[in-house]
Formats: structure tokens, sequence, C-alpha cells
């Protein structure tokens, strides 16, 4: 009968760690979360994507053999390596239009959508961030997964 005591005991305290430490990590993925918030809004920082995904070869991953796409996100003006319309790999900077900012408490996720006016083009960009600062870019008909850093 002890044994079966002491067994019940150490179950409830697994539980219990786990419980902790699952509040534990929920707490912390909230604070990465509202920290984020000031690094977006400060409309100061970059995305740097190591693969890509083409749209229309659903799951099919491709790795990068020029470098990375990079949207570099300073005030109103945007640099941007990467896809365009016509070529693969360009580098281009123009000006921001229509940044649209959404946020998502319960998924602790930010969308942001704006639009690029270069010389060349006009690109919709729309940059998915998670607590993590993992990010999902997309534009040129293409998904880029990657990060944020500050700029």
């Amino acid at each position: 009968m002890g044994l079966v005591i002491v067994l019940n005991c150490t179950a409830q305290t697994h539980k219990e760690k786990r419980a902790e430490r699952d509040e534990l990590r929920k707490s912390e993925q909230r604070n990465d979360f509202e920290s984020i918030s000031s690094l977006i809004h400060s409309r100061n920082f970059v995305f740097k994507s190591g693969t890509s995904e083409n749209k229309q070869v659903s799951n099919m991953y491709e790795k990068q053999e020029h470098g990375k796409s990079v949207i570099r996100i300073n005030g109103s003006l945007v640099r941007i390596t990467g896809l365009n319309s016509s070529e693969w790999w360009k580098n281009t900077s123009g000006k921001i239009d229509t940044w649209d900012f959404t946020e998502n408490p319960e998924e602790l996720t930010y969308s942001i959508s704006f639009i690029a006016h270069t010389p060349e083009s006009n690109t919709a960009i729309l940059i998915k961030i998670f607590s993590d600062k993992t990010a999902i870019a997309q534009f040129g008909g293409r998904e880029f997964r990657g990060k944020v850093t500050r700029n």
C-alpha cells in the first residue's frame, strides 16, 4: 500500500512540474510577443530568410543558392533583396505605402502588409511574425521563412 501512495505522489509531482513548465513557457512567449511589438512599431527592423517555398509547387522547399531574401525596413523606406515578378534575385529600394499592422494576442502573432513603391514596380509584401521572432514573408509570388531582427 505504501508503494501505491509513493507512486501516486510521484505522478502528481510530475504533472505539477509539467504544468509549471507549460505556464512558464507560455509566460515567456507572451513576454516575447510584447517585446516584438516595440520592434515592429519602430519600423526599424530586418527580415532575413533562409529558405523559400514556391507557391506553385506546394510543400517544396528550395535552398537559396545566391544568398538570402532580405527586407530592410527603416521608417517609410524599404530595401528588398529577393524576388520580383521578372527576375529571381534583385536589389531594389523604395518607399512604403499603405502600412497595415494587425496584432493577434491569441496566436501570439503580428501581421504587417504594405506596398513597396520602387522605380521598377510596386510590390505587395506580407510579413507574419511569431513570438520567437521567426517570420514568414510573402512577396513576388513566393513565401520566405526566416527571422526578424533589429535594423
